[in-house]
């Protein structure tokens, strides 16, 4: 391939990537959606595909009409955690919790929990990412805003949260309210958006509310406690 060609493709896709994250999200049902399916339908056209149609197929999508956290009556920037406060399987599911006590947990390892009652109570816990290993995928970098491949940058699988699933379930078992998972080696964003009862199938609905924060949000949250806490999903 000629270099010239090379420069062509390699502005298609980065167009491509720009015209699917001009939508916040491509949701079941929703306009957004709609609007991406067409335009994946046009591009496909474009490029000489024939007969190119959108299939249509009956599927459950999640709408949240609400998710707030506060803490000592401040309204903290937390985004629910997709997956989670499934009470059931379609319907609404809702949770109200009124000042209750915030409980951290670290990273929830046998020795945090010890002589620790969190029943009815919102605990927070670091939430740690597995590291991703070039080796899994060596055809792969990241390209910076300016063209250049890295292969030196640290990064983690959002697939394989380390420690997530298994304190989750426990703190569920053990009678907490909700879960707060603090990002840790994630960006320092708390948008998360992984629904992990689809990629690590659960024997049981993950029924209690998870809100994710970042590492900053945490250590702010920690430096207050303790602290009372409220919270409202739905």
């Amino acid at each position: 391939m000629q270099t010239k060609d090379k420069d062509v493709l390699k502005n298609q896709m980065i167009g491509w990537i720009k015209e699917f994250t001009k939508w916040p999200h491509r949701r079941t049902g929703t306009k957004e959606g709609e609007e991406s399916a067409e335009y994946v339908k046009n591009e496909f056209t474009a490029l000489g595909l024939k007969d190119v149609g959108i299939e249509y197929a009956d599927s459950l999508c999640t709408e949240v009409l609400k998710e707030e956290l506060f803490i000592n009556g401040e309204k903290i920037n937390a985004i629910l955690s997709n997956g989670t406060n499934k009470k059931n399987e379609t319907g609404r599911s809702i949770t109200n919790v009124q000042d209750a006590e915030l409980v951290y947990v670290r990273d929830g390892s046998e020795d945090a929990f010890s002589g620790l009652d969190v029943e009815g109570k919102i605990v927070v816990c670091d939430v740690f990412l597995s590291p991703h290993s070039w080796d899994d995928t060596p055809a792969t970098g990241f390209y910076g805003p300016n063209g250049e491949f890295d292969r030196d940058r640290e990064i983690y699988n959002v697939y394989m949260p380390e420690n997530y699933i298994d304190t989750y379930y426990k703190v569920m078992e053990l009678g907490a309210c909700a879960y707060v998972g603090v990002l840790q080696n994630f960006m320092d964003e708390n948008f998360l958006n992984e629904d992990y009862n689809y990629v690590i199938p659960q024997e049981e609905p993950m029924a209690i509310p998870t809100m994710w924060v970042s590492k900053a949000q945490g250590e702010e949250i920690v430096k207050k406690m303790p602290v009372r806490a409220s919270l409202s999903v739905e």
